[in-house]
């Protein structure tokens, strides 16, 4: 099975046509998180549509979590500033957005996973369980319903688990420091066989792009 792995696009157009180019070439495109931009000018509900109308037409099938740039919780709403000057298609599209619990619940369809779900995945290659941890913004929610959720996929099916969390591991060659503390846990507790972050700019030009927790 061929993965794409993507993280951190922070809303620079070209990267995503670049992914939706590529993507057709892989069974599965991964999004491990931060695909807004909170320092671009004109806030995020815009990048939101965008971003709802590039999963849409994706030719892959795609799993995406959520990054810190992302306001993908329900304490945090996108800011409607805009709304009433958008064309029609627009706003109708923007108010779905915003009337949703977390705005990336309106990428879901057939083929396409996203933030706080544990699924399988039927690829041309075979199948794969994919589980998504939200970035939490009120500190780290172990989310053990959708570890638990995952695990007993992969026990049902014989597929491979993949988990994709923003943040890495820390205390690993891939997290170091600058990782998540409560992560190394949870994989050594439920043993995905894979784990997809991004988060961390300067790896893999500084640590590395790869590490092994027992199994995973």
């Amino acid at each position: 099975m061929r993965i794409l792995l993507t993280s951190d696009l922070h809303f620079v157009r070209p990267w995503f046509d670049w992914a939706a180019e590529q993507a057709p070439f892989y069974d599965l495109a991964c999004v491990s998180g931060d695909l807004l931009d909170a320092f671009l000018p004109g806030g995020l509900l815009m990048q939101e549509i965008a971003v709802h109308r590039w999963a849409s037409g994706f030719r892959s099938t795609l799993a995406i979590s959520s990054g810190n740039h992302d306001a993908n919780d329900p304490e945090i709403l996108s800011a409607a500033r805009g709304l009433p000057h958008l064309a029609p298609d627009d706003r109708h599209l923007a108010e779905s957005l915003i009337l949703r619990e977390r705005w990336m619940d309106a990428l879901s369809r057939p083929g396409v996973v996203t933030d706080n779900r544990s699924e399988v995945l039927e690829t041309a290659s075979g199948r794969i369980v994919i589980t998504t941890i939200p970035y939490d913004y009120t500190g780290f929610a172990n989310r053990k319903d959708l570890w638990r959720s995952g695990a007993s996929l992969r026990q049902q099916t014989g597929a491979p688990w993949l988990v994709l969390h923003h943040e890495p591991p820390a205390d690993t060659d891939v997290g170091g420091l600058h990782g998540h503390p409560g992560l190394p846990s949870m994989v050594a507790r439920y043993r995905p066989d894979y784990v997809l972050s991004g988060h961390i700019h300067h790896r893999p030009y500084v640590g590395s792009f790869a590490a092994r927790v027992g199994s995973t």
